[in-house]
């Protein structure tokens, strides 16, 4: 996206340093990543080395959004994938970046980023193409002869691109664009300060947990309930992150590589008395389901030996007030009655304790 660009020229400037006249590096003389070739060609067409020692932010940012960042289509790209390709670009050509990105998406690798790249890039998850562009990346950097005395750079370099461009991707739905005055801004604990989190993200993450299969997050609402933090805690506790409900970098970073979830055969083929010892609200809908079965049968057969309970002296005393308070109405109604409720209860109690049942196997309810 074309409004990460100044996020993005921060960190590739972080990452190229200042003035380079290393013989064995093949781009020749370089100062902040722009070499005198291409300050010549866009700046200065007769600047020397001395010109170039001087160049200013206006034209170190002239250079890197004419030569790189729109060579490879940046204002197009998804967040995160942008900046990945983008110093992709800076320190390897922008061709090679973007043939290499078209091999990630699937298409046909032209080194010309257009509708074809741009919808295949779409349709993957951000988190896989970054992931796959940095993985190619390092590993044509490992076949260059230069390996050996720059290999070490390169790795921590392709390493930090991949966390940041994975951070831009997770937390785009609710990051500020940062100016190049702040290149590497201090991570938020977001957990320990939830009012921060905007509800875009928020809403997102909920969504990701849904499509992951952690369905116990409810509807996405953008906002943090019990349900959500429920599933936020699941997911932490089956993907090796920090016990607790809140967001944070790990999180955002986590769950665009997670896969679906897999729940063990000992939980989507739990019996509903496993699954009444686990979970309180089937326990108790089982047990208003055997309350109302009983009160109803109890009910159903006083309705028919209301006449004969009647006559017997120790019944008639406690029938009698019952009666009277009725009317008209002979106890056998008021018994039937009391059965026919029961019975109501005893069918949604039941409901309820096989919907538990159900979204515990299902994952649904931890």
């Amino acid at each position: 996206m074309d409004r990460n660009f100044a996020r993005a020229l921060a960190l590739v400037l972080k990452s190229e340093g200042g003035w380079s006249d290393n013989p064995k590096d093949p781009g020749g003389p370089t100062m902040t990543g722009v070499t005198l070739a291409n300050f010549r060609r866009y700046v200065k067409a007769d600047a020397t080395k001395a010109d170039l020692k001087k160049i200013t932010d206006a034209q170190i940012a002239t250079v890197y959004r004419r030569f790189y960042w729109d060579a490879v289509a940046g204002a197009e790209l998804p967040d995160g994938v942008d900046y990945a390709v983008f110093d992709f670009a800076v320190n390897s050509g922008p061709g090679r970046a973007a043939k290499y990105l078209q091999a990630v998406a699937g298409v046909a690798q032209d080194g010309r980023i257009g509708p074809a790249t741009l919808a295949a890039v779409e349709a993957k998850p951000a988190g896989v193409i970054i992931d796959g562009v940095c993985d190619d990346r390092l590993a044509f950097l490992k076949k260059l002869p230069t390996w050996g005395e720059f290999g070490k750079g390169w790795s921590d370099r392709v390493k930090s691109v991949r966390a940041n461009a994975l951070k831009m991707t997770a937390q785009s739905a609710g990051a500020s664009p940062v100016t190049p005055t702040a290149p590497d801004p201090a991570p938020v604990d977001l957990a320990a300060a939830v009012p921060a989190v905007a509800k875009d993200t928020i809403a997102r993450v909920q969504q990701q947990l849904k499509d992951l299969g952690y369905t116990e997050v409810g509807g996405v609402d953008g906002k943090t309930g019990t349900m959500t933090a429920t599933a936020i805690r699941a997911f932490r506790a089956e993907n090796g992150l920090p016990p607790g409900d809140g967001i944070d970098d790990d999180l955002l970073l986590a769950l665009q590589k997670a896969k679906p979830r897999v729940l063990a055969p000992a939980r989507t083929d739990a019996t509903p008395e496993v699954v009444r010892d686990k979970v309180p609200e089937v326990r108790t809908n089982w047990l208003t389901k055997v309350g109302a079965f009983f009160t109803g049968l109890v009910a159903l057969v006083g309705s028919f030996f209301d006449g004969i309970l009647g006559n017997l002296g120790a019944a008639s005393g406690y029938i009698q007030p019952v009666k009277d308070a009725a009317g008209d109405l002979p106890g056998w109604v008021w018994m039937l009655a009391i059965a026919v409720v029961a019975g109501g209860l005893y069918l949604v109690a039941r409901h309820g304790e096989a919907k538990g049942v159900e979204a515990f196997q299902t994952g649904a309810r931890r």
